[in-house]
């Protein structure tokens, strides 16, 4: 649909309008959506993400994380996520299989090379175009990192593609990155004429070493059900190696080699369940290098540092339609591995000669005790099995090898000779970057990395790539087998995932328009196996990153707390004309009629746990539809309750007043505290909600369910005053009493005070004024207050909404 008035198409239009309201009412990103001095235009968007020569933010030398944060990414796919939950099945779709809508950035550059976003279009080109596997410069995609300035239709590595929440899409699971080092140790010894002793050798060292990369990615369709398609998929790596080295002070940096490729993979017919795709071919980047010093005598470290940058692109393409279903696109710039340090690490071997071949250990000798042990080996004192064999079975080179060093020791004409025994050592580091939630992995941040370093023994085998397998560990929704855990523990806690959602399969996504603003609680919410949050339980940052992302800086972690959702309630409407909302109920109404009438008939969820009710092959903890009954008629007192909290909750906030309409899902009675959910009523102790018990078939939806039925009833509705005035003009009466013992004559004023003791009535009046409290817009106009941009209760002005005198019955 296109907009009559702006030409934008209407997903365009939801989405900027989504995304600039949530900015608007958020202090750290209100400056994101300003008006535009030098153009006199509105910018609806400028979201910094390349700045001061960085993509990273930083605060008094603190680094803070990425420009382009969590909760930015957040803000962008929920309003995706809403859109696609709202919209019908468009052309070649069907209301059972329906693709995502996909949105790009548009980027903006100012002269002092600072990146913007400052728009997103609809992708409704052709794939080649934003897979740009050819050199097209408008098209391309760049790397912020490198200095590279982005065009208003470049990609950005680690700024998403953004995709509106689907089921029955394979994604994006794993990328994983291995760099091994094989490290060659040689040693010319040297000595005087005629000098025998073993301690007064000199030696130079030779060090060789040979570094591989190797890299893997994968997708993987983790529904039950096979993409009822065909899917074309195409991957593409570009590999930087950098090398550095120190050794006592001397530092040499090598040149950085890099390698790079781009394949289109194939074709996936009717990518059947649990199933992987994985590329056949992994790039492999060769690094060798000689390095000669002189003597070390331990103690010292011979530092060399690796850094290995990954530029990973991954798009999957429904080729009925020609339509992108996913994509990433990161520039992994932290795989660094201290390969130098690792390598001086104890090997786990009982033989000492094999464990302390790398130590840099310091010894009584004139040299580590890593190459002690090469000379003790070289001369046979020391034997390392068959990490030193013979060429063959008829040539003892070996044996000979040994004789002729013993020789060289012993002999006064001889100065120099090889070692002959060559330290060898293979170290590798894995990196994985792994999917937890099917719908959660555009972003870098969003994947759970681990990294794992290890030398490996002589003669032994490179462990197989994770590729192909599950996500051991990474991938956790909640916990299928609950029964096994503790109550409340952090797989079964209802404030990081969603209840009962066990595999991606059981998302109840909406599919239409909605019957009422509180159906945004089925919508994902961009964070790991969780809807949008309507309930009132807030998370500790500690709890949250857990799930939420353990590398997030606090204040990315504060700002994609679930409880943030909140404000969503406040920005969207389910009627269809504003008349159709009138009448609705304030939130800070105290009365209990009036929240009785908003109650009443709506369903609810009650538990039922009691195991007699249930066969034995379901789960003993399940819901149950209910009816919530009038106050005056329930014979249990679950609407007093509720209003109950609800006043308390109100009570307990500053000024005691709910200032947004997302304030009401504060209240514990309206979702996690339920008593409705928690159904004490029937079963004694009942089904806490806040440490939810094994085996429990309890969905989110049910925790929600009160706030998903009434939340259109309600405003926010400033707290007003009536006030009744009565009054009468009078005049002094023309007769009246000027002593009790004499007759009527005249008015009748006092002769002490003169003032007229009896008047005559004529007129009156009666008037009824409706008047609210309005406080001035903020407390402060320093950012850095805590007051800022907040209401001064302390100075409140009474506005009249409405003057009326009442009429003469």
């Amino acid at each position: 649909m296109i907009s009559n008035r702006t030409g934008r198409i209407g997903a365009e239009l939801f989405l900027l309008s989504v995304v600039t309201n949530l900015f608007q009412r958020d202090l750290n990103f209100r400056n994101y959506v300003n008006y535009d001095s030098a153009t006199q235009q509105e910018q609806p968007l400028r979201i910094p993400i390349y700045f001061n020569g960085s993509r990273f933010a930083y605060s008094n030398g603190l680094f803070l994380g990425p420009l382009y944060s969590g909760r930015i990414h957040q803000v962008v796919q929920q309003a995706a996520n809403i859109y696609d939950a709202v919209r019908g099945p468009g052309p070649l779709e069907s209301a059972a299989f329906m693709l995502p809508t996909v949105f790009r950035p548009r980027f903006v550059t100012d002269g002092s090379n600072n990146v913007f976003i400052v728009d997103y279009r609809m992708v409704t080109e052709p794939p080649s175009d934003i897979i740009s596997f050819a050199i097209n410069p408008a098209r391309r995609w760049v790397d912020l990192d490198l200095g590279e300035t982005p065009g208003l239709d470049n990609g950005v590595y680690n700024v998403p593609l953004i995709f509106g929440a689907r089921k029955q899409i394979p994604n994006f699971n794993e990328f994983s990155s291995r760099t091994r080092v094989f490290a060659a140790r040689r040693l010319l010894a040297q000595k005087d004429v005629g000098e025998k002793d073993i301690t007064k050798l000199r030696y130079t060292k030779t060090l060789s070493l040979a570094i591989t990369n190797d890299f893997g990615m994968e997708a993987l369709n983790s529904y039950r059900s096979p993409y009822p398609g065909q899917l074309e998929y195409y991957y593409s790596n570009e590999v930087t190696i950098g090398i550095s080295s120190t050794f006592r002070g001397n530092s040499r940096v090598y040149p950085v080699v890099s390698a790079g490729t781009n394949y289109l993979v194939g074709t996936m017919n009717g990518w059947v369940r649990n199933s992987f795709s994985n590329p056949p071919v992994a790039s492999r980047l060769v690094f060798a290098t000689n390095y000669v010093v002189g003597v070390d005598r331990g103690g010292t470290v011979d530092s060399w540092d690796i850094v290995v940058t990954n530029r990973v692109r991954y798009f999957l393409i429904d080729k009925a339609t020609q339509r992108i279903v996913d994509a990433v696109a990161f520039s992994f710039t932290n795989d660094f591995f201290r390969a130098g340090e690792f390598l001086a690490d104890r090997l786990p071997d009982s033989n000492p000669a094999i464990a302390e071949l790398w130590s840099r250990a310091t010894t009584s000798k004139p040299w580590p005790q890593g190459v002690d042990r090469q000379l003790n080996i070289s001369l046979g004192r020391e034997d390392v099995g068959s990490g030193w064999n013979n060429y063959g079975g008829f040539i003892s080179n070996k044996d000979a090898s040994i004789l002729a060093f013993n020789a060289f020791v012993a002999s006064d004409t001889l100065t120099s000779n090889d070692v002959p025994f060559v330290a060898q050592r293979l170290s590798f580091q894995t990196n994985l970057w792994q999917v937890n939630d099917p719908l959660v992995h555009y972003s870098a941040e969003d994947l759970t990395r681990s990294i794992a370093a290890t030398n490996l023994l002589p003669n032994a085998s490179l462990p197989a790539f994770t590729i192909g397998a599950r996500n051991a560990g990474v991938t956790r929704p909640w916990p299928a087998n609950a029964r096994f855990l503790s109550p409340g523990s952090a797989d079964a806690d209802t404030r990081l995932r969603d209840p009962s959602v066990r595999a991606p399969d059981l998302w109840d996504f909406p599919t239409n328009k909605f019957p009422n603003v509180g159906w945004l609680g089925r919508v994902h919410r961009g964070t790991p196996w969780q809807t949008i949050y309507l309930k009132s339980r807030d998370v500790d940052l500690g709890d949250w990153a857990r799930v939420g992302g353990a590398s997030r800086h606090q204040d990315d972690l504060r700002m994609t707390r679930p409880v943030n959702d909140w404000k969503l309630m406040d920005i969207f409407t389910a009627s269809i004309h504003p008349n159709a909302s009138k009448g609705r109920l304030s939130i800070n109404q105290t009365n209990l009629a009036a929240w009785s009438a908003v109650l009443s008939g709506a369903m609810t969820s009650t538990v039922t746990n009691d195991t007699s009710l249930t066969p034995p092959d379901e789960r003993p903890i399940r819901w149950t539809n209910e009816v919530v009954y009038p106050s005056s008629v329930s014979a249990f007192g679950e609407v007093e309750e509720i209003v109950a909290s609800i006043n308390a909750t109100r009570g307990a906030l500053r000024n005691r007043e709910f200032t947004t309409l997302g304030d009401i899902l504060k209240v514990p009675a309206l979702s996690d505290e339920s008593p409705f959910i928690r159904n004490s009523r029937l079963l004694g102790a009942g089904f806490d909600s806040a440490q939810p018990p094994d085996q429990m078939d309890v969905f989110d939806e049910d925790y929600e369910r009160l706030p998903q039925q009434v939340m259109s009833l309600l405003k926010v509705g400033e707290p007003r005053f009536v006030i009744y005035a009565w009054g009468q003009s009078l005049k002094p009466a023309r007769l009246g009493f000027v002593a009790m013992d004499q007759p009527l004559s005249g008015p009748s004023i006092d002769p002490d005070t003169k003032l007229v003791n009896n008047y005559q009535v004529t007129g009156e009046v009666a008037t009824r004024t409706v008047v609210r409290a309005v406080f001035p817009e903020r407390e402060s106009n320093n950012p850095a207050d805590a007051g800022y941009y907040r209401p001064d209760y302390r100075r409140p002005r009474l506005v009249v909404e409405s003057f009326n005198i009442i009429p003469l019955e």
